[in-house]
């Protein structure tokens, strides 16, 4: 795998997220995509954009800030400081894995 490609991806991914865009985000996911963390567990690319926009609607100033990344075969994982808003913030490590077609398969959220 490309590295290069998979950190346009993975960059492409943080600004999607940002700016709360599902559409965008949508076309980064396989039709199968799986995110789980400690609160949600949903299969399907339809279900995990209701998932976000879900986050999006109940933390409507949320804002990622990727630390650092690693790139190990089709995984990436993104150590994060999350801003859920100006009094709340988490740390978070995403697992992100890719597909041959470079699409998101899943997308893995630890506390941390």
């Amino acid at each position: 795998m490309n590295t290069n490609k998979q950190k346009k991806i993975i960059k492409n991914y943080f600004k999607f997220f940002n700016e709360k865009n599902t559409l965008k985000l949508a076309s980064l996911f396989a039709n199968n995509v799986i995110l789980k963390d400690w609160n949600i567990d949903v299969t399907g690319k339809k279900k995990v954009i209701i998932a976000n926009k879900k986050i999006f609607d109940l933390n409507p100033n949320i804002k990622v800030k990727i630390k650092k990344v690693f790139f190990v075969e089709k995984n990436i994982f993104a150590i994060l400081d999350i801003n859920l808003n100006s009094k709340k913030k988490i740390k978070v490590v995403d697992h992100i894995t890719l597909n041959r077609s470079n699409l998101i398969t899943k997308i893995r959220a630890y506390l941390g």
